[in-house]
């Protein structure tokens, strides 16, 4: 059952069988002066820790905000900046925005997640969207961040990942809402739809082995990582280029992942000037989101697309009170060719 974590200065007197004046001068750092023990400072805030209190930022604002009746929504952005990333972070703003609704966004290091959370927590928003960095080291920090997310009516993770099955078991029993998408399985589809149009070998640029990931009977994968002391992005993509032909005349490779439509928009023009007939001689393959390849001029790409449109949506849902008793939001990619295969 979710525990109340914005508790009064009464209740955690209450609770710990103390004054209230007692608790109010250890919450804001008066202790010391007003004659209190470490001992008993210690206990009381071990117990706020326990239960993710953070005070709030004064008593007058907390006045002004009470007598609000829009909901205020809070945005914790720790996330890399992928193209999919920042387009489902205009369009969530957008349209809080458009509903009349307060938008707080506090942004921070990825590692840096809990100060946000907390950050969010004393600023008293109703609830949290919190914009997923997808990072293995991120396990560690989830024990000590769930406290804090049970002070939200609703906490939303973006971008989370799936394939992680411990993060589900510490954050659906308390209610967060999880929406991302099952990588595993993307990567693995675009296995099987290589190996039906006859590719065999594969090349993965910018991976220095085969991620587990990208399996699929009779296909074989193999790293392509250009030199990373590249000068800049223009003499990066030159040395992906140089290292991609190279790496495609040694192994038979026919076809190529990288990450981003960008990215792989950029290698198709790349290679097209080196001589490279691109799809005829080899097969490009991009990786983003739903919307993005309509804003450019297409390319002959095959595309592994995240449904950001409908994960939009779904965020939007579950801060409307549409999402109730569903926690876990899990999207599939789609594969998408951007021209015809002949």
């Amino acid at each position: 059952m979710k525990e109340k974590s914005n508790l009064s200065m009464r209740e955690i007197a209450e609770e710990l069988g103390l004054n209230r004046m007692t608790v109010s001068a250890i919450i804001n750092g008066k202790w010391r002066e007003r004659g209190f023990s470490p001992k008993t400072r210690d206990r009381v805030i071990t117990y706020l820790e326990k239960r993710g209190y953070v005070p709030s930022r004064s008593a007058l604002d907390l006045r002004e905000r009470a007598s609000q009746t829009t909901q205020r929504t809070g945005i914790l952005f720790s996330s890399r900046f992928h193209p999919y990333v920042m387009y489902s972070l205009e369009r969530i703003v957008e349209y809080l925005k458009k509903s009349s609704k307060t938008v707080e966004i506090e942004m921070v290091s990825s590692g840096e997640d809990i100060h946000g959370v907390k950050e969010l927590v004393a600023r008293r928003v109703d609830n949290l969207i919190w914009f997923y960095p997808n990072i293995s080291t991120q396990a560690a920090y989830i024990p000590s961040i769930l406290p804090y997310l049970r002070n939200f009516k609703h906490s939303v993770i973006y971008n989370f990942d799936f394939n992680d099955q411990s993060y589900e078991q510490e954050l659906i029993p308390n209610r967060v809402h999880l929406i991302g998408i099952d990588r595993k399985k993307g990567f693995a589809d675009l296995g099987r739809y290589l190996r039906k149009y006859g590719h065999k070998q594969v090349g993965l640029v910018g991976f220095r082995t085969s991620p587990k990931a990208f399996q699929a009977k009779g296909v074989n994968f193999h790293g392509i990582v250009p030199d990373y002391n590249a000068k800049n992005d223009f003499d990066y993509l030159e040395r992906s280029t140089d290292e991609v032909i190279k790496v495609i005349k040694e192994k038979d490779i026919t076809a190529v992942y990288i990450h981003g439509f960008i990215r792989a928009s950029n290698l198709v023009n790349s290679l097209t000037r080196k001589g490279v007939d691109i799809p005829k001689e080899l097969l490009v393959v991009g990786h983003d989101y739903d919307e993005l390849p309509t804003l450019f001029p297409v390319k002959p790409l095959t595309m592994l697309r995240i449904p950001a449109s409908d994960m939009i949506k779904r965020t939007i849902n579950v801060i409307n009170d549409v999402a109730k008793d569903e926690y876990r939001h899990c999207f599939n990619m789609k594969i998408k060719q951007l021209f015809d295969i002949k």
